[in-house]
């Protein structure tokens, strides 16, 4: 501080250090002497013998006097407390500012977690709806594939057929189905079958293509299992590529596409292996959909 307040200090090295400071020093340059210490550095500065001390001229009429060392040491030591709560004053400003920072601080991490706490609060909410409208979605789909299985208990798909202009698919159909067949249960075919029709779009242009699966429903589940049975052991189908076929859910299509490694693997062990709807069985057991 007494830098900042352009005032030369010396600090004393040794004993006498200050006496000689003061004997070797031309005091006419000086404003003042402060001395801090206790009184025996004041008693060595005060006590010099030099010759070339210069006398303090007297004060005549209206001539400015010199102050004296007491004032001198007074201004200066006001001068540094001054300085002292000049900076104690930028401190306590610093700390206020420092201490409503702080506050606004403290008040903006309160609401943040008042909002956080609302939130999860809200997320909870939101996860119990969500796992609730998840049980209902899946006891609805579960509901729809049912009632969609059962609507497809009377159905069978032909594979094969080729595809022709202006053809009655329907008699064709009946014509394969008559050949499935026993002889005596050839008379319930025409009344057996209630409705035909390809699935899917029409294929144009390439000859070489697939032709479209035939969807045959049946005026009875009784019905479509008499022709499912004849279907399994009909060298006609064999010898024409004709191939009847479930008419499965796309779901359960999906649950026999996981199983049917198992059932294929099995039927090349010599094993019995077979489906029952969407069940599957090996040797009587039941193989589980994981």
């Amino acid at each position: 501080m007494l830098q900042e307040a352009g005032i030369q200090h010396i600090i004393t090295e040794r004993q006498n250090h200050a006496r000689e400071l003061v004997r070797e020093a031309d005091l006419s340059q000086w404003d003042a002497l402060v001395i801090m210490s206790c009184d025996g550095l004041l008693f060595e500065a005060s006590v010099f013998d030099t010759p070339t001390k210069p006398q303090m001229k007297k004060a005549r009429g209206n001539e400015e006097q010199q102050p004296s060392l007491l004032e001198l040491q007074d201004t200066i030591i006001s001068a540094v407390i001054d300085k002292i709560n000049e900076r104690a004053d930028q401190t306590d400003k610093a700390v206020h500012y420092n201490t409503v920072q702080i506050d606004g601080l403290k008040k903006s991490l309160d609401f943040c977690h008042k909002e956080v706490a609302d939130l999860k609060k809200q997320n909870s909410i939101l996860k119990t709806s969500c796992e609730t409208l998840q049980r209902k979605v899946s006891e609805m789909e579960t509901k729809v594939n049912e009632s969609d299985r059962y609507s497809r208990r009377q159905n069978l798909r032909l594979h094969g057929i080729p595809e022709r202009e202006d053809d009655n698919l329907k008699s064709r159909v009946q014509e394969v189905c008559r050949a499935v067949l026993s002889a005596g249960e050839v008379g319930a075919v025409m009344e057996a079958i209630d409705v035909v029709h390809r699935i899917g779009r029409r294929k144009d242009g390439n000859s070489n293509q697939q032709p479209r699966p035939v969807i045959i429903r049946f005026v009875s589940r009784t019905a479509r299992d008499l022709f499912w049975r004849a279907s399994k052991k009909s060298e006609f189908l064999s010898s024409k590529k004709l191939r009847f076929k479930e008419d499965l859910t796309a779901e359960d299509r999906a649950i026999r596409g996981r199983l049917w490694p198992t059932i294929e693997a099995a039927r090349k062990r010599g094993e019995k292996a077979y489906f029952v709807g969407t069940r599957a069985f090996v040797n009587g057991n039941e193989i589980k959909d994981t």
